[in-house]
């Protein structure tokens, strides 16, 4: 384990102030792009006060759905060009790489970004730079077609208070379904380990941002929003958070450790 920062509250009053409402399908995504290429390769999420009805969290397999590409014929060629070809995923820091990177170890680190909602979060995208630019944007839309088929047909996972899902987030892609609930409360940890591409410089935190404890939006949708009004911030309180006594069941999505 090379960093594991505070938790962060994961919650409508926190998370609507960037764009992502609880009546929102929280689409599928990687999570930690606030720090470019350097995301945790592990989080897990605790709930602390569940819903009745909705909020269910859903997992996709990247990996399998890379296999799944591969197999088929039309997109047979997205898989490798995944890997070889630079996209523009910058969200607080500058990011001009390929979804699919390799960490040290080999294994494989795929990150993932749909268009919204929720609003604030700028999808991936074509370079400006790209020279294939028509390329690699039927790359992409193969790549996040077969995401949001695969999202709507995963199970969904509702966690009930105690309980905490753990994710190994190189390989699995997450979201949530809408929920009514205002009082829904999950704590959410980012985990760097030793087998992660490391660890991004300066103080480190569970939450989106550039600054502990803010969450503010991506660099290109307030670029987008500033003429109309921008998006507001929203703090956590930390210290709102006890993790002494706490018992229950730990499901774990993915954590292939094998070089792939």
């Amino acid at each position: 384990l090379w960093a594991a920062p505070a938790p962060a509250e994961v919650s409508n009053r926190v998370l609507a102030a960037r764009g992502i409402a609880k009546e929102d399908n929280f689409r599928a995504h990687t999570d930690g792009h606030a720090y470019g290429d350097l995301f945790p390769d592990y989080f897990f999420l605790l709930c602390a006060h569940a819903c009745r009805e909705g909020g269910g969290n859903f997992l996709v397999d990247g990996y399998a759905l890379l296999d799944a590409l591969a197999a088929d014929p039309e997109n047979a060629w997205v898989p490798s060009a995944l890997e070889a070809r630079a996209v523009d995923q910058t969200s607080r820091l500058p990011s001009i790489t390929p979804i699919v990177m390799r960490a040290p170890c080999g294994r494989r680190a795929l990150r993932c970004r749909l268009s919204g909602p929720p609003a604030a979060f700028a999808a991936q995208r074509v370079a400006a730079t790209s020279d294939a630019p028509e390329r690699d944007a039927a790359m992409l839309a193969a790549y996040h077609a077969a995401v949001a088929r695969a999202a709507d047909a995963a199970p969904r996972v509702v966690l009930r208070p105690g309980e905490a899902l753990l994710v190994d987030n190189y390989r699995m892609f997450h979201g949530r379904d809408p929920y009514t609930d205002g009082q829904r409360l999950l704590w959410r940890s980012w985990i760097w380990t030793d087998c992660s591409r490391g660890v991004p410089a300066g103080e480190l935190c569970s939450t989106p941002g550039d600054r502990p404890g803010v969450v503010s939006a991506d660099v290109a949708y307030a670029a987008t929003a500033a003429g109309a009004g921008g998006s507001g911030g929203g703090c956590f309180d930390g210290g709102r958070c006890c993790w002494s006594g706490v018992a229950g069941l730990i499901r774990r999505g993915g954590g292939e450790q094998s070089p792939a």
